[in-house]
């Protein structure tokens, strides 16, 4: 038997560009259902609570999910690991916005890294490197990741008094304005 054809190559990267620039013209203009995202990682509205984990923060120290607090205003969750470059991408432009929105709706942000034990050590200081102003975890055992079917990163949670109540997989330029629309409903 002949050998099986090659692979079709990949798209030329212009491609992701014009698909996420759509995908945002549509979704900002509240065009939501004119593009149905194909790869299934679309915003979810289903409301639960966030569950009662436990995290490390970077000096090592066990700390619960129970005690993620925002008195007066929301929590954004991020999971992220430091080879994921839209991971890097979707904290970084986070982080040059969020002066504004704390100012403006007082909002928390958390990132909480999947990185295996081997990267560990590597989380604190990739973080530090970046000057995200964030509350950096680490899922040790993946158990929230597990816990709140995180299947793909980065994966971004709203909290509103510790209940998720929107979701989003995945990062194009353009998304931390949909998120940041998603606050302002609260």
């Amino acid at each position: 038997p002949p050998p099986p054809p090659p692979p079709p190559p990949p798209p030329p990267t212009f491609f992701f560009k014009a698909q996420a620039e759509i995908r945002h013209f549509c979704l900002s203009r509240g065009l939501g259902d004119v593009y149905k995202r194909q790869d299934n990682a679309h915003a979810q509205n289903k409301s639960f609570p966030l569950p009662e984990i436990d995290l490390k923060n970077t000096s090592g120290k066990l700390i619960n999910t129970n005690t993620f607090k925002n008195h007066n205003g929301p929590i954004i969750i991020c999971f992220w690991a430091t080879w994921c470059k839209p991971c890097t991408r979707e904290l970084n432009a986070i982080s040059e916005l969020y002066d504004d929105w704390i100012e403006e709706t007082n909002v928390k942000v958390i990132a909480i890294s999947i990185d295996d034990s081997r990267n560990f050590s590597k989380v604190k200081p990739y973080a530090d490197g970046k000057d995200w102003p964030f509350d950096i975890y680490i899922d040790y055992n993946n158990d929230l990741k597990r816990a709140l079917n995180v299947n793909f990163i980065p994966h971004t949670f709203l909290l509103s008094d510790n209940d998720i109540i929107w979701q989003h997989s995945s990062f194009f330029d353009g998304d931390e304005e949909i998120l940041f629309q998603e606050i302002l409903k609260l």
